[in-house]
């Protein structure tokens, strides 16, 4: 067990202390001379952590009387506008030469009082986010500004500078496999979409017919209607629950029905999900239910298509429905606005599908799926180390977890 000692209304850690942000940093300010002629590139910070971006490079007489600063190696650096949506970063080597305008206050640590690594952790933790929300008086946006006293006043809990760094350490592996990790999902998600791509190319030569030929097209539940007599209360798919080549399940809602609807909205096992639209990557994006949930329906929003058996595999048709042909089928008949787009059932029933016997079909969807299988599979991972890191970085920032001082390496 750790031992804890009372600060205030505050337990920490044997050996810890809470300090403010002034204790332990000093802000580093560097004025920067503009001339007209030269060229200079401002940063910006992404909000929630995502680091330090460059602007476009420009000329010092664009930049004109505002007031600007050298950016310095391995400093915090905060967006003062949108310090409360954790617009937090540490500066790099790749980042030396830059300049940052008022808005970008740089600190560094006072005589080796802190580790900022660790301090960047803490501020992107949920009390982080709450203590730059508080220090960011005023309405949304620009117009919550982080003032520069709050921020010195800021509390943190403040291990030895030992520990600091050793927290820092662990949790920039995790970081490093992580990012490992999501580059490996993404290569395996694309080379599962290539097998896929390149398995359809051989059976587009094939004789097409519409979908309504090989399968029904099965519209869902509206909500919102009034239901009378007895009523059953049963789960219903959402578009959310309906990703591309996999299903969502985390949350499920229900709904009321009377018992009657049920064998017209329940779907079945073998039904191909399909959804009616949302953003452009989101149109027509489905696959196959395999009878997850007991008596589940599905929402207006999404479509079931039920292959004909003797006809068509519901592998296949998912697969021509994600495929770059059936993407650019939807696209060519929906109705689109700015930034979203959604086809109707009759041009669902329309999608051309090429016509090749059943056998062959099932290869094809068997192959494709062990692929998806496998994308599915990496992206779960990245999943799991995400929210492995979430509960270790609490407990390190709690000091539930602590590092001994003569065992370097392990976490007691």
């Amino acid at each position: 067990m750790v031992a804890t000692r009372a600060r205030g209304a505050e337990m920490l850690p044997e050996g810890w202390r809470t300090v403010k942000m002034v204790d332990i940093l000093e802000k580093e300010v560097r004025p920067l001379q503009v001339e007209p002629h030269a060229l200079y590139t401002e940063i910006g910070i992404r909000s929630h952590g995502r680091g330090v971006f460059h602007k476009e490079p420009a000329l010092g007489a664009e930049i004109g009387e505002k007031r600007v600063f050298q950016v310095v190696e391995n400093a915090l650096v905060l967006n003062i506008v949108f310090a409360w949506e954790q617009a937090v970063a540490l500066t790099t080597q790749r980042d030396v030469g830059k300049i940052a305008s008022h808005r970008f206050p740089m600190y560094r640590p006072r005589s080796n009082a802190c580790e900022l690594r660790f301090v960047f952790r803490y501020l992107m933790s949920p009390r982080g986010k709450e203590l730059l929300d508080l220090a960011s008086p005023g309405g949304a946006g620009r117009n919550r500004t982080l003032g520069q006293r709050a921020f010195d006043s800021i509390p943190i809990p403040c291990p030895p500078i030992e520990e600091q760094l050793r927290i820092a350490d662990v949790l920039q592996v995790w970081d490093e496999a992580i990012s490992v990790a999501r580059a490996l999902s993404a290569k395996t998600r694309q080379e599962a979409e290539l097998i896929r791509e390149k398995l359809l190319q051989g059976v587009m030569k094939f004789k097409a017919v519409p979908l309504a030929d090989v399968a029904e097209v099965r519209t869902g539940l509206a909500k919102g209607k009034r239901q009378l007599g007895t009523r059953i209360e049963v789960p219903y798919l959402r578009v959310a629950n309906v990703q591309d080549g996999r299903l969502d399940l985390t949350e499920v809602k229900t709904i009321e029905i009377s018992p009657e609807q049920l064998p017209r909205y329940a779907l079945m096992p073998g039904d191909v999900l399909m959804t009616e639209g949302g953003d452009f990557d989101k149109l027509g994006r489905g696959t196959v239910w395999n009878g997850e949930i007991e008596n589940c329906l599905h929402q207006n929003h999404v479509f079931a298509v039920r292959p004909k058996q003797d006809q068509a595999c519901s592998g296949y048709l998912a697969a021509i429905a994600a495929s770059d042909y059936g993407r650019t089928y939807f696209l060519s008949c929906a109705k689109r606005s700015t930034n979203l787009a959604s086809i109707n059932s009759t041009q669902l029933r329309a999608l051309p599908v090429p016509v090749v016997p059943l056998s062959e079909q099932k290869r094809i969807a068997a192959v494709i799926d062990s692929a998806l299988q496998a994308a599915h599979a990496s992206a779960s991972l990245v999943d799991l180390l995400n929210a492995e890191k979430l509960t270790l970085t609490a407990d390190l920032l709690a000091g539930r977890r602590r590092f001994p001082q003569d065992r370097q390496g392990e976490t007691s």
